[in-house]
């Protein structure tokens, strides 16, 4: 629908698919080299001036294939460094992400970060000085709906209802499906303290978990969830482009 819409408006717009990607640039490198010959070939035949990403998939990818078609300018807006994580990854992948970082800084023009604790770590780095600027994220004020109306349209008016008449408690969490957000945290805790009530048999476990997102780590969490025992306590609902809104 968003491509369509931008498309009504005289914008060219070059899809580029990401759907069997993992956010995992050492492994995926098949995926890599695919995506470097479409981009070259986009960047080719639109000549633009000026070319932004704002993808970790991209940041350093994207700066070396505008190179290669000579675009004037780059800029990279990143919103998870790869080198920042250190969720339980095995030393060759820190050092690999730690890597891709870098390469990022060294072949794009201009690096945005969300906020001044960040550039002033990275304006540290070799290649940094005097490409490294903040831009903190804005968002307008907005209309959200209420519980009700918001379970109904994520769950289905059938579920919902039963969630509403069992008087459920509801978590949620809006992000990409990475794991630096920490969902595998979130679940291990809310297993821990449904075995916790259930232990204790005075009280009813009476929690359920929407998440809504896409990203990497998709399987990887409903697997979890599945082992966990969890399968009737959370939802993944997929993207939604104005989650804000519930």
């Amino acid at each position: 629908t968003y491509l369509l819409k931008t498309a009504d408006t005289g914008i060219a717009v070059y899809p580029i698919d990401i759907s069997d990607d993992t956010s995992d640039l050492l492994t995926n490198s098949w995926q890599n080299i695919k995506k470097f010959f479409i981009l070259f070939g986009i960047l080719k035949r639109a000549r633009p001036n000026i070319v932004h990403f704002n993808c970790p998939r991209f940041g350093a990818l994207g700066g070396i294939v505008s190179k290669l078609a000579r675009v004037p300018k780059t800029i990279y807006t990143y919103h998870e460094w790869p080198s920042n994580n250190k969720l339980s990854w095995p030393l060759l992948r820190k050092l690999f992400a730690k890597l891709i970082s870098h390469l990022a800084i060294l072949v794009n023009h201009k690096i945005i970060t969300l906020s001044k604790k960040e550039e002033i770590k990275i304006s540290k780095w070799v290649g940094a000085k005097g490409k490294v600027t903040t831009i903190q994220n804005g968002i307008k004020q907005f209309k959200s709906l209420d519980k009700d109306k918001s379970l109904i349209a994520l769950l289905g008016f059938e579920r919902a209802a039963e969630m509403m008449k069992q008087n459920k408690r509801i978590l949620g969490s809006i992000s990409s499906l990475s794991q630096n957000k920490g969902y595998s945290y979130a679940l291990q805790g809310l297993a821990q303290y449904k075995k916790f009530v259930s232990d204790g048999g005075s009280n009813k476990f009476n929690f359920h978990y929407i998440i809504v997102g896409e990203g990497p780590d998709l399987h990887a969490l409903q697997n979890m969830v599945e082992n966990l025992g969890l399968d009737e306590d959370v939802t993944f609902v997929g993207f939604i482009r104005e989650a804000k809104e519930y």
